[in-house]
């Protein structure tokens, strides 16, 4: 019940690309069995998996190189490809962020491709498509989506039980926590808690288990320094995970040290360009970029966040405190508007006044001064 996938890897046999090449081929085959529950073999020749990813890393000059990704499909050929040039060759030989980032996108493309109805029918791949679907649907933070995600993710356990099925349940139940989708809090935390748990008893070694399970432990339990150790764990695990950098920049933030949280969450943004969970990651270096004083920044990303995910409501809530903040009373007015129409117990009042409701990092780094409290209240008149 895996999704099987080829992975070609052509470094030109020159020893410093075959070192960066081996690196690089160990985050994708790493992130592939993360991210879609995938069987990937390395090298050979072509055989009967539905996917093949190819992969070359060539010289551009003395001092710099290039890596190209192509993902292939037996149903319709080249459906994928992205290119990072000029990468500086030096002596540490790693796989720099640039090249990281590749690897994120490279999955979502894969995950993409088999949610084609050409492999709708095929019994393999079911578990991978189910998770896959649900991923994309819990990240709408939408009540009827998340809930959909949940079943699906179940179907998906039952089809091929793996621990990460479990882990992304547990964070159903934060979002479900944060964005009070559930009435009964006490059982969602309990939930939540078994969830992870036993995700973490299936495999204890998987980013995306280790992040989901920091994110428990931080947003619901408070327990922000296990949060932190589980999410530097995460991105020690996997590098070109972004939600284990998003896990880690909340870690940071919720930990005051603001400006560790704002650089794990420049990473999380970058490594989630060119997939659909962009918006989750400008939301995170909008977050970040907040609380280091950096407020055209935090309005950039927080605002493309909200054009990407336009039913994204913690965008849209923070967008309406930076432009309250900032003076822009009529553009803040229109916002609420916005979030009205989609939280129908929400008033302006709600955004200083409420200690539960959703927003509390903007108390973060002395944000909420009384000036800006006066701003944002004025949204009341």
């Amino acid at each position: 019940n895996l999704l099987r996938a080829r992975l070609e890897i052509d470094t030109a046999y020159l020893p410093e690309l075959v070192v960066i090449g081996a690196a690089f081929s160990g985050l994708i085959t790493r992130s592939m069995h993360e991210n879609l529950i995938a069987d990937v073999r390395v090298g050979g020749p072509p055989g009967s998996e539905p996917v093949s990813i190819v992969c070359r890393l060539f010289p551009q000059s003395r001092n710099s190189f290039a890596v190209s990704v192509a993902v292939d499909s037996q149903a319709n050929g080249r459906v994928w490809s992205d290119l990072v040039s000029d990468i500086p060759l030096t002596s540490e030989q790693t796989v720099n962020d640039e090249v990281t980032g590749l690897v994120f996108r490279l999955c979502q493309a894969v995950g993409e491709e088999i949610l084609d109805p050409a492999f709708a029918k095929d019994p393999a791949l079911q578990a991978s498509i189910l998770a896959f679907e649900a991923v994309r649907k819990l990240f709408c933070i939408d009540k009827k989506n998340v809930a959909e995600a949940d079943l699906l993710l179940e179907r998906a356990h039952e089809i091929a039980p793996r621990g990460v099925f479990l882990a992304w349940r547990a964070q159903i139940c934060v979002i479900q926590q944060i964005e009070r989708l559930k009435p009964d809090k006490q059982l969602n935390r309990e939930r939540a808690e078994w969830l992870s748990r036993s995700a973490m008893a299936a495999d204890s070694t998987n980013s995306m288990i280790l992040a989901a399970t920091a994110n428990v432990n931080m947003m619901l339990e408070r327990d922000y320094l296990g949060g932190l150790e589980l999410a530097k764990t995460s991105v020690r695990t996997n590098r070109a995970n972004p939600l284990g950098w998003h896990a880690l920049s909340n870690a940071y933030l919720h930990s005051n040290d603001y400006a560790a949280g704002y650089r794990a969450s420049v990473l999380a943004q970058s490594y989630s360009i060119g997939s659909r969970m962009k918006f989750w990651g400008d939301f995170q270096r909008s977050l970040g970029a907040a609380v280091v004083g950096r407020s055209e920044e935090a309005l950039k990303y927080c605002t493309s966040a909200h054009a990407l995910a336009p039913r994204f409501r913690p965008a849209l809530r923070y967008l309406t405190l930076f432009n309250a903040m900032e003076g822009r009373m009529e553009e803040a007015r229109r916002r609420v508007g916005y979030l009205q129409k989609l939280e129908t117990d929400f008033t302006p009042d709600r955004l200083t006044k409420d200690k539960e409701y959703p927003v509390q990092m903007m108390h973060k780094g002395g944000l909420m001064g009384s000036d800006q409290i006066k701003r944002v209240n004025a949204l009341v008149d």
